[in-house]
């Protein structure tokens, strides 16, 4: 605390905020202790049951809801850029725990720490620009007053699949011609070749790795789409409750699981159909790199129509 006090960060953060931030640095050293040791050691999971392995993605993401229930109930005078910090470093978390059950043993913490720094980076002034342009209260649920999005959890989780189904369809728009783009041979040679390094072999942490230029597409597409969709609700007068702190953990708890080694995971929590859940449906694109260019199904075949390709692939279909 008086190593904070000393840069004068109430320029930047609440007295809350600062509260939080020591015991998210400490979640975040534990977490990257882990893949220090994970990569140092080799160290992979012992025989295991899909069960098992389920049963310890869900303790995670409903320890990352419980954890951040806490620190918003003990220290409520926080942003909505504030999220962003504490999402990023349970998806990471969740990326560790999918890394250490793959088949693979390393991914180069240096050149995560590029991509965590990016997408957190995208998300602070995205989020605060939100913020800025429609007020905290009018949108976010208090979830320290009230603890709505945890009482009533089911209302809660319908708002977060609207969310994402809408938002992903916006992202998409931006997203997918630009992915398109970095699939032609020459950006694909020099630039975005990297990112698809982890084919076949992948793990939660490759959501984290790639070249400047994909995190940035990555990263922005998806803020300006979710902005996008909150801005319709903003004119359609139904911003208010729309998004909570638990089920923004959670979201991005979830979107890790694009790039897992295991397929069953990305069904587990999003029980939709595949062509439409972004998160099977970008796995696959990792699996057969000239496939499904987008977020869904629905946003290919339009841009398939549009540019006269033909990328969807069924996301339960083998590599040949």
């Amino acid at each position: 605390m008086e190593i904070l006090q000393q840069l004068d960060v109430d320029k930047f953060m609440t007295a809350d905020e600062q509260s939080q931030a020591p015991y998210a640095a400490m979640a975040f050293g534990t977490i990257i202790l882990c893949q220090v040791l994970l990569n140092a050691l080799e160290v992979k999971a012992p025989g295991h049951s899909q069960f098992v392995e389920k049963g310890v993605h869900y303790f995670a993401l409903f320890a990352i809801l419980f954890l951040n229930l806490v620190l918003d109930t003990s220290y409520p005078d926080i942003s909505f850029a504030w999220w962003a910090v504490k999402g990023f470093i349970g998806a990471y978390g969740i990326g560790v725990i999918d890394f250490y059950f793959s088949e693979i043993t390393n991914v180069p913490i240096s050149e995560t720490m590029v991509g965590l720094s990016i997408w957190v980076g995208t998300y602070m002034l995205a989020n605060g620009a939100v913020s800025h342009w429609f007020g905290n209260d009018n949108f976010v649920v208090n979830t320290t007053n009230d603890l709505y999005d945890y009482t009533f959890f089911p209302s809660s989780y319908a708002r977060m699949f609207l969310k994402m189904a809408l938002g992903g369809f916006f992202s998409d728009m931006l997203f997918n011609p630009l992915h398109r783009l970095q699939h032609h041979r020459h950006g694909y040679q020099h630039d975005h070749k990297h990112h698809h390094q982890y084919t076949d072999k992948l793990c939660g942490l490759a959501f984290f790795t790639g070249t400047f230029t994909d995190h940035v597409i990555m990263s922005c597409s998806v803020a300006l789409g979710f902005m996008a969709e909150m801005y319709m609700f903003h004119c359609l007068g139904f911003l208010h409750g729309y998004m909570s702190s638990g089920m923004y953990h959670f979201a991005w708890g979830l979107a890790t699981y694009a790039h897992s080694h295991n397929e069953n995971l990305s069904t587990m929590i999003l029980p939709i159909p595949e062509e439409q859940n972004f998160i099977t449906y970008h796995r696959m694109h990792h699996i057969d790199p000239k496939c499904n260019m987008g977020f869904t199904k629905a946003g290919d075949q339009f841009f398939d129509w549009l540019f006269g390709q033909e990328t969807c692939r069924k996301c339960n279909s083998k590599t040949e």
